[in-house]
């Protein structure tokens, strides 16, 4: 088994997600799929067949923390520690955005910037993650407006209070706009992991 166990949690089974993950599949790397949407057993069936590396899947809604105690739990018995995490927030196309609510706005915060948030402090809780835990997160801007506005601060200010309260913490922001192909940024994860 890796000495080095990557998680991935948020939007995995979005179009980053499938590129970062058939990269990290290449890897000699523990990999954890936390996707809230869908199963990752079922989106990355073919390659889960294909690899040799130890794999864990979870579906699970991160805004749920009675959930997240018990994820944690699992994943320490497996691993101990994560070295990595990468969070992604979800992609909401433009047409969908205009109609939204306030309360789907809310939901929104609540799924990403919030989750993200929680996943953090309960795995510094758990012993899971630690200072020399690497963290990437990365926001979604490609489709402009509110949503891209309220991902962008909020990861911003998590960010920020990350590092005011745990100075030592290697935490990265990385942002997915027009201007970047999948495969580019999925690199740039790749790239920073184990840095």
């Amino acid at each position: 088994m890796s000495n080095h166990t990557l998680m991935i949690m948020g939007h995995v089974s979005g179009e980053l997600g499938m590129a970062l993950i058939a990269k990290l599949f290449k890897i000699d790397t523990n990999i954890v799929l936390v996707d809230r949407k869908t199963d990752p057993k079922v989106s990355f069936r073919s390659l889960l067949k294909s690899t040799n590396q130890n794999v864990l899947t979870y579906k699970l809604d991160l805004s749920r923390t009675s959930y997240l105690k018990i994820f944690m739990s699992r994943v320490k018995e497996s691993f101990q520690t994560v070295q990595t995490i990468v969070l992604l927030s979800d992609s909401i196309p433009f047409a969908e955005i205009e109609s939204f609510s306030t309360h789907q706005l809310q939901l929104f915060y609540r799924r990403n910037i919030l989750a993200f948030a929680s996943v953090i402090r309960s795995g510094f809780k758990s012993s899971i993650l630690n200072t020399n835990t690497n963290v990437i997160l990365v926001s979604d801007i490609r489709e402009g407006g509110i949503i891209s506005n309220i991902c962008e601060a909020g990861i911003e200010a998590l960010v920020k209070s990350m590092k005011d309260e745990i100075p030592s913490i290697p935490v990265v922001h990385l942002r997915f706009s027009q201007a970047d192909s999948v495969d580019n940024l999925a690199n740039q994860i790749v790239g920073q992991i184990g840095n």
